[in-house]
């Protein structure tokens, strides 16, 4: 695998209005050599397809429950319609 800096680091949350949870997402400059599709990520929870910048790979990790419940918290206003708390 060549060498590659994290273009960016954050928070993305599922658009499916099934699952809308939030996840960690890393976003690498494509020009990184694995075997992975350039401008797609995974959903760690639903397994969603999303689409992403077309010039970069994403790796995307469940977020720990702590994180989770913390980032719920700051954007309740945020939730995708059709989801119901829990």
């Amino acid at each position: 695998m060549s060498a590659s800096r994290t273009t960016s680091l954050g928070i993305e949350r599922c658009p499916s209005t099934l699952c809308g949870r939030p996840f960690q997402v890393n976003r690498f400059h494509a020009g990184l050599s694995v075997r992975t599709t350039p401008g797609q990520m995974t959903c760690p929870h639903c397994g969603l397809l999303i689409n992403g910048a077309t010039d970069s790979i994403f790796l995307a990790h469940a977020l720990l429950p702590s994180e989770e419940v913390a980032f719920l918290a700051s954007h309740r206003a945020e939730a995708p319609a059709g989801r119901g708390e829990n």
